[in-house]
């Protein structure tokens, strides 16, 4: 009892904390389906069939005799409660695999070892610039910026299957994504104010160093 009534509360409580995340990884989606089956368990388990009973049936719309019988279980809910848990449960999985698909997809004969490891960037940019979206990489001549695009790609797909508290690169942060914008420019986007924000902060760390706190990178509007 203590175990189902542990499962319960995180169902709540990641319930929760899923409501405030506008991005899930893999992993966190996995949890969530387990909770939500656990809590499937817990509703099954409080329907008891020895409850059903016959009831008249009785409406202002018909003219039934009160022989009319009809069968009814007041623990039924709990079965239909269990059956919306399933649901969920199932959507969590779905989206799991949909993003442990894509990870395969952006990284295909990558080994996954090596889908972990943080590409190296701060040798092979010339420039980084702030504006209202992120960061703009302005990748060096020479510097091979489709590969480099992909291994990126890669890298935050990997970030988004087994999540970002993971050891990880510093740049890359949940809510971002990654564009070839020109032929030698790597767009660094944040879907809201706080993941530009946190972009920004990470790009200074990496290619302005934390001793140079003060120095600023190139902005635009």
């Amino acid at each position: 009892m203590v175990r189902l009534l542990s499962a319960l509360v995180l169902v709540v409580t990641a319930c929760s904390h899923a409501a405030n995340e506008k991005h899930l990884t893999a992993a966190e989606h996995r949890e969530l389906a387990t909770l939500h089956e656990a809590k499937a368990d817990a509703e099954r388990q409080q329907f008891d069939p020895s409850q059903t009973r016959d009831a008249v049936v009785r409406s202002p719309f018909t003219d039934l005799p009160d022989s009319t019988m009809n069968t009814y279980n007041p623990t039924a809910e709990h079965l239909t409660a269990a059956d919306r848990e399933l649901r969920r449960a199932a959507q969590h999985s779905k989206e799991a695999a949909k993003l442990e698909a894509f990870e395969d997809a952006a990284c295909q004969a990558l080994p996954k070892e090596q889908r972990a490891s943080c590409p190296l960037l701060a040798s092979q940019v010339s420039q980084v610039t702030n504006d209202r979206s992120g960061v703009l990489l302005t990748l060096k001549d020479g510097a091979d910026a489709s590969g480099i695009e992909k291994r990126l790609q890669c890298h935050l797909a990997w970030a988004n299957a087994v999540g970002f508290d993971r050891p990880t690169c510093p740049l890359f942060v949940k809510g971002m994504s990654i564009k070839l914008s020109r032929a030698n420019v790597i767009t660094l986007k944040g879907d809201s104010p706080e993941v530009v924000r946190q972009l920004q902060e990470q790009a200074r760390r990496i290619f302005v160093g934390e001793s140079n706190a003060n120095t600023p990178v190139s902005s635009r509007n």
